[in-house]
């Protein structure tokens, strides 16, 4: 608190009074007062705490305390530098910046160094603050690593790993593709120079069509067909059976059971230029001396000089697509060494046939029989009507008309 206080009886001296904490009083000849309870005008005080660099503020003890900056008139306002009359104000020089209390000038601070960059071990980088170090991400930043078929990278503390991707397993330092293997049904999964892929037992081959799946093979002119699960006596007349391409089957062969048998396609139809030969479950075409085989089934006359000519008339024609179907709808030829069975049962069919012709004819002869034909009565005219019955190519009925002349 600063006060005045009145010393003599006869002349008011206005002094100051302090009794504020952490002051430090300084006299106009430039003298510290330690310990006084009054001060005479021009006394300076600065507040602040003791050891600290510039003081909290600075006041000069006149009819009262004034606080820094005052008039610049007197003591250049308190300022430690220069004081600005036009705002009485202190200013500092370059270099340096006015102090918080407005009346210090600060003393230029010095660039702090930047900090040391930190040397970090293998799988580490210096973090952005460059005060520590972090881990490096060598998956994201160079990804050509793991670039093998079926790896992938995995990053790791200070490291990173080549792993194998899912549906692939480990197999002497490289991973292999095992996903086939949940697919192959009723087939072993096997690997075959590197490669794991679905394989069929003996007598069964990989389909062409579908990796997965196995489809019959036989190399023979007789081989066993593959009929469905339904084996029940009473039912075995309606399973079905399928054979390989190439191949029809009987459902009652030598030993009782369906058995696929060779088709001859080369009775069916012309299917080569010159020559066929039959093959178990195909055929191929045979071209005469002086041809060769162009394609499939076309031969080409062979000439000097190395050109080739066609031959005019060629019997040209891709082989049927026989694909394993079920009997009832096989569109393959009988072979003529078929079973005695499978005769007879063809002749059968062609005898009730044979009778339901004759029940249509006898049929269509009662009708003809009715019919009124005008324009060929006469009184000397008898008419007679033979009818005849053929089997033979397009299975039709015919009759013939008799005249005879009575007269002659």
């Amino acid at each position: 608190m600063w006060s005045r206080k009145n010393v003599s009886p006869y002349e008011f001296v206005f002094v100051c009074v302090c009794v504020c904490t952490s002051v430090t009083y300084r006299t106009l000849t430039g003298f510290d007062v330690l310990e006084s309870e009054t001060f005479p005008p021009g006394t300076l005080a600065l507040v602040g705490r003791p050891g600290d660099q510039y003081p909290d503020s600075k006041h000069l003890c006149t009819s009262t305390w004034l606080q820094s900056p005052w008039p610049c008139e007197v003591f250049q306002g308190g300022c430690d530098y220069r004081c600005n009359k036009t705002s009485n104000t202190c200013t500092c020089p370059v270099a340096r910046s006015l102090h918080r209390n407005n009346f210090s000038c600060t003393e230029p601070t010095a660039a702090r160094p930047p900090p040391e960059t930190p040397r970090c071990p293998e799988g580490y980088k210096p973090a952005a603050d460059g005060g520590r170090c972090e881990d490096v991400d060598e998956c994201a930043e160079a990804l050509d690593l793991c670039a093998n078929e079926g790896e992938q990278c995995v990053n790791l503390d200070g490291k990173y790993e080549c792993r194998c991707a899912d549906d692939f397993v480990e197999e002497d330092g490289g991973c292999v593709n095992t996903s086939i293997c949940m697919l192959c049904e009723h087939m072993k999964c096997v690997k075959v120079s590197g490669v794991y892929q679905c394989a069929c037992k003996e007598g069964y081959r990989v389909s062409p069509k579908n990796p997965t799946e196995c489809e019959q093979v036989c190399s023979q002119r007789e081989c066993p067909a593959i009929c469905s699960s339904n084996t029940a006596p009473e039912k075995k007349d309606m399973q079905q059976c399928y054979c390989p391409q190439g191949y029809i089957v009987d459902l009652e062969g030598s030993d009782g059971s369906a058995t696929c048998y060779d088709i001859d396609e080369c009775e069916s139809q012309a299917l080569c230029d010159h020559e066929c030969e039959n093959l178990p479950g195909g055929f191929r075409c045979v071209c005469r001396k002086g041809y060769r085989l162009q394609g499939t089934d076309k031969c080409v006359r062979l000439q000097q000089g190395g050109e080739e000519e066609e031959e005019e008339e060629s019997a040209s024609g891709s082989p049927p697509d026989l694909a394993s179907t079920p009997v009832s709808l096989q569109p393959a030829a009988v072979p003529s060494y078929i079973k005695a069975g499978s005769v007879l049962g063809i002749a059968v069919f062609l005898v009730l046939c044979a009778a339901l012709l004759a029940c249509l004819v006898k049929h269509v002869s009662g009708r003809c029989a009715s019919l009124n034909l005008n324009s060929l009565k006469h009184p000397d005219i008898d008419i007679f009507y033979l009818q005849q019955v053929s089997t033979e190519t397009y299975k039709r009925l015919s009759f013939d008309k008799q005249f005879k002349n009575d007269s002659q």
